[in-house]
């Protein structure tokens, strides 16, 4: 073969192969970065469950009751596109680094008419600008599809009635639209 086969031809070859093996290696350490990162992710919400799982609680609590008194108007006056009721510093799934400017993650929250995949969603922005969203199918589920530092954020920020103040904003920009 070394006398049919010129020398440029066969390292050229041993090149490529040396690259797609290079890019394999890469790609094979980000795809278990990733899992470790998940596994990390899920280790803290299997730790801290009961914890989760009552914030849950109390937060559908507060969106039944919602649902039951003005919520129906909201949705009617924004034609059912739904409203964040808590938006916090989260990407890909987990808190961003201090001094992050361009990422947040969101609770929204739609009519029950509306479809099931659109009654509770967690989005992901990045600019402003939605770049994943996640269907939660119950919010007893939050705690299984979310961080739990997001869970307990948004625990915290319901209780705390700020959540008002998402809810005015929205309002407010209904009545100024032209």
């Amino acid at each position: 073969m070394k006398d049919f086969v010129p020398e440029e031809i066969t390292q050229l070859i041993r090149k490529i192969e040396a690259k797609k093996d290079s890019a394999y290696h890469a790609a094979k350490r980000a795809e278990d970065a990733e899992a470790e990162r998940l596994a990390r992710i899920e280790a803290l919400r299997q730790a801290r469950r009961p914890e989760l799982v009552a914030a849950c609680a109390r937060i559908d609590a507060w969106v039944d009751r919602f649902s039951k008194t003005v919520g129906p108007d909201i949705w009617r006056l924004d034609g059912g596109a739904g409203i964040a009721i808590f938006s916090a510093k989260f990407w890909r799934g987990e808190p961003v680094p201090p001094g992050d400017q361009v990422c947040s993650a969101q609770l929204r929250i739609g009519p029950p008419e509306g479809k099931p995949v659109k009654r509770f969603v967690y989005e992901e922005l990045h600019k402003g600008a939605v770049s994943h969203e996640l269907p939660i199918l119950t919010l007893h589920d939050l705690w299984k599809k979310t961080h739990p530092d997001f869970v307990a954020q948004c625990d915290a920020h319901i209780a705390s009635h700020n959540v008002w103040d998402f809810i005015r904003l929205r309002l407010q920009s209904l009545l100024h639209r032209d």
